[in-house]
């Protein structure tokens, strides 16, 4: 056993899991339900969720990037090297693409709830037609956005699970 490793590859997919289970559950069920639920709901719990669930997904992510790296380097028989060569290689490869443009799709959010607090802070009763299309209109950036990121990381996380079989 190769306890390094053992550590490596905990490091990796724990923080894996939640990233890319807590990416896709509040694009896919949370935010659709908020919304469902209409502005008086969404509003106030977005704005509770939404600082603290980016900051964890964005260490989640880098966590899981960066021991991803490291599994490159220190697994016996693997490297580089072999990233987009072999058959392990591409699925690697691709699932680590993938999972960087997940990541940094991901990371828009942070500027899009930052736009979308301003706008809140500028809007006293009801909006105008103006602010609330200017709302609507960040609150799709950061849907869709939300739901590509989510889908490449998942497709990322089933390749890198495959990797090892191909």
């Amino acid at each position: 056993m190769n306890a390094e490793l053992v550590v490596m590859r905990i490091l990796h997919i724990l923080p894996g899991v939640l990233w890319v289970g807590g990416a896709s559950l509040m694009a896919w069920v949370i935010e659709p339900g908020l919304r469902a639920a209409g502005p008086a709901v969404q509003g106030p719990a977005m704005r509770s969720l939404a600082k603290p669930l980016t900051k964890f997904l964005v260490v989640a992510a880098t966590l899981t990037i960066i021991m991803g790296f490291g599994l490159i380097v220190r697994t016996p028989g693997r490297g580089f090297d072999q990233v987009f060569t072999n058959g392990w290689g591409v699925t690697i490869g691709v699932g680590m693409v993938l999972g960087i443009a997940a990541g940094g799709i991901g990371s828009t959010a942070g500027s899009e709830l930052k736009k979308i607090e301003a706008l809140s802070a500028q809007i006293t009763g009801a909006p105008t037609p103006a602010q609330a299309a200017e709302m609507e209109g960040h609150q799709a950036v950061l849907r869709r956005n939300s739901r590509l990121a989510s889908v490449l990381g998942l497709i990322a996380v089933a390749l890198m699970a495959a990797a090892r079989y191909v």
